[in-house]
């Protein structure tokens, strides 16, 4: 690979080093990839993180300080955050395209009652059993993911760094998927962006067009796609190019 999770163990180890008690998100694209950052993310502290600062590696036995927590769906993800103690989650992509389905599997346990009332305010129902009725999907993702995500900001509990694995998956920004209307409400921008810092990862951010540049740092910005996808990967993009075969084809 371009060796982009070990850049971005990186970031996290330095970020801890300043601030020990930053919260820290990542999405990766599925459950095998979120699996793997766990797996990933403590070979990296255990082999190439040298000092048993406490801060990041435990002076005693070299293992990480945080704990690294992997969350179900988007729900479970807030719930973890919550809770107070942790300061690494890994979450999935996929949760976004799955948000309604696992809120029936949630009022079904009597969780998330809080939601009924703002649900009655546009219309929806949604009784125990009988799933969600007055399907009208755009609103009641806003509704979910604007209510999970101020509810983590009105408790600072908003996250220091949020990492975007694969980000070329958020490149069609305009595309209308359940996934693209979730992530756009629950990342949020300015004051009430999720995070004070975002980086995202891709090998490919030209993936099908340039405009996938565009599209990807629309979800965050609303003045920088502005420019030229090429003027916009020479403000913000680090490069990390790798030498092919015997002629030095550079990629």
């Amino acid at each position: 690979g371009m060796g982009k999770t070990i850049q971005a163990l990186s970031v996290c180890a330095a970020l801890w080093r300043k601030n020990p008690s930053a919260r820290i998100l990542v999405f990766a694209p599925r459950e095998a990839v979120a699996q793997n950052w766990a797996n990933e993310y403590k070979a990296f502290i255990s082999t190439h993180y040298r000092e048993y600062d406490d801060r990041v590696k435990t002076s005693v036995e070299g293992k990480p300080v945080h704990e690294p927590i992997l969350c179900k769906d988007i729900y479970d993800l807030c719930e973890s955050v919550h809770n107070g103690w942790g300061r690494f989650f890994i979450a999935k992509t996929t949760s976004f395209s799955f948000l309604l389905s696992s809120l029936a599997r949630k009022q079904e346990k009597g969780k998330l009652e809080v939601l009924r009332s703002k649900f009655d305010s546009i219309g929806v129902r949604i009784n125990k059993g009988d799933g969600i009725h007055k399907l009208e999907k755009e609103k009641m993702l806003q509704v979910i993911t604007e209510y999970l995500r101020d509810n983590l900001i009105e408790n600072n509990l908003k996250f220091d760094l949020l990492i975007i694995d694969e980000a070329h998956y958020y490149r069609n920004f305009n595309g209308g998927s359940m996934r693209v209307m979730a992530a756009k409400s629950f990342f949020g921008k300015g004051e009430n962006a999720l995070a004070s810092k975002v980086l995202l990862l891709t090998a490919t951010p030209n993936h099908s067009s340039p405009d996938n540049v565009k599209g990807m740092i629309s979800y965050f910005h609303d003045d920088l796609p502005n420019n030229a996808p090429g003027e916009i990967l020479d403000k913000i993009a680090v490069r990390r190019y790798r030498t092919l075969g015997d002629k030095g084809m550079i990629k």
